[in-house]
């Protein structure tokens, strides 16, 4: 019984919210498949050593696919000539990207590669098969997804799967990352750079944040694992724990408290940031002060983003010959200021991480003003070519003058990281429709060196 129970979810899980006119459509053309899709499903059979089922013209969401394995979570697309014109290219990518969306994944063959090399399409599939089955031990058996990593895998490749289980499986991050995908930009231009604004109305949780310690003392912590949401799902990292942010700005975005609840403090744990950077390197890591943007001051924790997703990242290498000076070098590390960009801006190049420890420190000590206590300050960290780009962006105010102004005047915009580095992020559409270029530079200039 609970088997039968088991497969009656697995076969509703599958279709993902399916229109039911889908399923007369895909009836109709699992009956007019074309050569090579025919030629293709023959084939599948050769792979029953894997322990999986392939459907064929299955419905997903919106869509059908060509064929679909639900154990992998792997949807196979055949593609004829048509798939070359670039408005059917366009079409596909953004199809895949809404199925990837789910926490699938998309590969795709040209008819010619099938028809004509069936042994190499076959092997490709059976790879993908086997690495996804693998990984989504971790997801599936939360055993085997809370103990320590090292074991299987790389840093990167669990996490993916961690962000493919959640927003296949957990709604509140499934509705908030699709939601990402209607958000509303504006961009301003600056001359050599440019500065975004977002409008992302579940932001509201952070930007609307209330960090006083009175409110901070009276509410649980949301970083302690015995709070979290019975659906959030986590990845060990040595003394931390590594969790889908189910209120993004990034299009794939995490959360990395450590297991104790300590306070908010970045020189204790600034190496840690870069063994994080460089195990986590498809994506970025920063860090909010526990006065400069941090939700929850109260427990120590990072987040990691999509790479290229910061403008700050991009501009740096576009425009460091030109908008930076060198301030310090040795044989394994370089320091850069930024200049002539809004906000003030330091960059620890390092190979090495005493080096990279040092010259931080030396940062955090040049812009301390109260003995044991954290200087105001963002921190952005990517790990590049064998090296460590590690980004200070130094604070002398919170929330500028228009976060608490009144009538048409207030502006909900709270800086944090992700604005120091060029997306400015508010909850309120209003907000979003009167911001202005002055407003940029405003409040640039209020909470920045």
């Amino acid at each position: 019984m609970l088997q039968q129970i088991s497969d009656i979810k697995m076969e509703n899980n599958m279709f993902y919210g399916a229109l039911p006119i889908l399923f007369e459509l895909a009836k109709e053309l699992r009956n007019n498949q074309t050569e090579a899709e025919i030629f293709l499903w023959e084939n599948l059979g050769y792979l029953q050593g894997l322990n999986v089922r392939f459907k064929r013209q299955h419905p997903i969401l919106y869509f059908i696919a060509d064929f679909y394995c639900h154990k992998a979570k792997l949807v196979i697309e055949v593609d004829g000539g048509c798939h070359c014109i670039p408005e059917q290219y366009l079409y596909d990518k953004n199809r895949d990207s809404e199925l990837e969306n789910l926490g699938l994944k998309v590969i795709r063959f040209t008819n010619e590669q099938v028809l004509n090399n069936i042994k190499q399409t076959l092997n490709v599939i059976e790879e993908i098969i086997k690495e996804r089955i693998e990984m989504q031990k971790y997801i599936q058996d939360e055993t085997n997804l809370n103990s320590p990593l090292g074991v299987r895998g790389s840093l990167n490749s669990l996490v993916k799967y961690l962000f493919s289980e959640q927003v296949s499986n957990w709604e509140l991050a499934r509705n908030n990352f699709a939601g990402l995908k209607t958000v509303q930009i504006k961009t301003f231009d600056f001359g050599d750079f440019e500065v975004k604004v977002q409008f992302n109305p579940a932001r509201i949780v952070s930007s609307g944040a209330k960090v006083d310690a009175k409110t901070i003392a009276e509410r649980k912590c949301f970083l302690c694992a015995a709070n979290r949401p019975a659906e959030q799902k986590a990845v060990e990292f040595g003394d931390y724990e590594i969790l889908v942010n189910p209120f993004p700005i990034f299009p794939e975005h995490f959360t990395i408290p450590r297991c104790e609840h300590v306070d908010q403090q970045i020189k204790a744990y600034f190496s840690d940031m870069l063994l994080l950077a460089k195990k986590l390197d498809d994506y970025l890591i920063f860090y909010n002060g526990p006065k400069c943007g941090a939700s929850a001051p109260d427990h120590m924790h990072f987040q990691a983003g999509t790479k290229d997703f910061l403008p700050l990242v991009n501009d740096y290498k576009r425009l460091k010959d030109t908008h930076t000076d060198l301030l310090v070098t040795t044989e394994k590390m370089q320091l850069y200021q930024m200049k002539n960009y809004l906000r003030s801006v330091y960059c620890i190049e390092s190979t090495n991480i005493e080096a990279a420890k040092d010259s931080f420190e030396k940062l955090y000590s040049f812009f301390q003003t109260e003995e044991n206590v954290e200087p105001m300050m963002n921190m952005v960290c990517t790990f590049e070519g064998g090296k460590w780009f590690s980004f200070v962006l130094p604070r002398k105010s919170f929330r500028p003058w228009q976060y608490t102004a009144e009538d048409d005047k207030q502006l909900m915009v709270s800086p944090a990281t992700v604005e120091m580095c060029g997306i400015f992020i508010t909850p309120i559409q209003e907000h979003f429709e009167r911001i202005t270029k002055d407003d940029i530079e405003s409040i640039l200039t209020q909470v920045s060196f």
